[in-house]
């Protein structure tokens, strides 16, 4: 069943063209849960990724971690180790803060544009970006499903596994998505949610016990697993 169909629980809307949040449940015979949070990027937002007690290798509940930095919205990171090694490039404050492996990231530039990047060569390039994440596998692309899970660092496999699913986007309108499928899914399957949202662009994050989802003061989803990472966004004037 399409997205489009499902019964929006509760909206709050805070712009004329563009719905800042609410939460879905798209009814079917498995009882499918999809949170959602959409930010109208123009609002004076930023994107910051945050590393467990600033320190790779160390770890934090998604509870704490949101009630200590206080955020506007958050949603779980990029995949790690069992050594709690971060899998993918965090970078913050212009800095790499951690070197990973995956090749798909969604980062800010300097002027506070919000865009998703493929690396080309064995490392990104991290001039000009204030702030990036890498994850993956990459979910769309120019307002399709573009899945290669080999070229992006993830058995082929993984097309049939299913669990919850953590993912981030952006919409033609200049909304950033970040969405949590609370249900057991494959990754074809969360792709076509997430194009169904309305992105243009998306990104699979780390997701299973680890998928977290907060927004204005509320954790929409409790993370189980605790984080070694976290992605956040914050408004300017704090």
């Amino acid at each position: 069943m399409s997205i489009r169909r499902a019964v929006i629980l509760a909206v709050v809307v805070i712009g004329a063209a563009c719905a800042a949040f609410y939460v879905t449940r798209r009814p079917s015979a498995q009882s499918r849960h999809v949170f959602v949070v959409r930010i109208p990027l123009e609002r004076g937002v930023e994107l910051r990724p945050v590393i467990a007690h600033g320190k790779v290798t160390r770890s934090e509940s998604f509870d704490e971690m949101v009630t200590r930095l206080k955020p506007y919205a958050a949603i779980n990171g990029t995949f790690f180790s069992s050594e709690l090694k971060p899998l993918g490039d965090i970078v913050i404050d212009g800095k790499l803060a951690n070197r990973g492996h995956y090749p798909n990231a969604i980062a800010a530039k300097s002027n506070g544009q919000v865009v998703f990047v493929r690396r080309t060569g064995r490392r990104f390039d991290w001039r000009g970006y204030t702030s990036a994440l890498a994850a993956g596998p990459r979910l769309v692309h120019k307002g399709r499903i573009k899945l290669d899970l080999k070229a992006d660092g993830f058995r082929l496999l993984g097309l049939e596994i299913k669990a919850p699913r953590s993912g981030i986007g952006l919409t033609r309108c200049g909304e950033l998505l970040l969405v949590v499928d609370t249900d057991y899914v494959t990754i074809p399957d969360f792709a076509q949610t997430m194009l169904d949202q309305g992105a243009v662009e998306a990104m699979n994050l780390d997701g299973g016990p680890a998928s977290g989802l907060y927004h204005d003061g509320k954790t929409l989803v409790p993370a189980t697993l605790r984080m070694t990472n976290i992605l956040m966004v914050v408004k300017r004037n704090r």
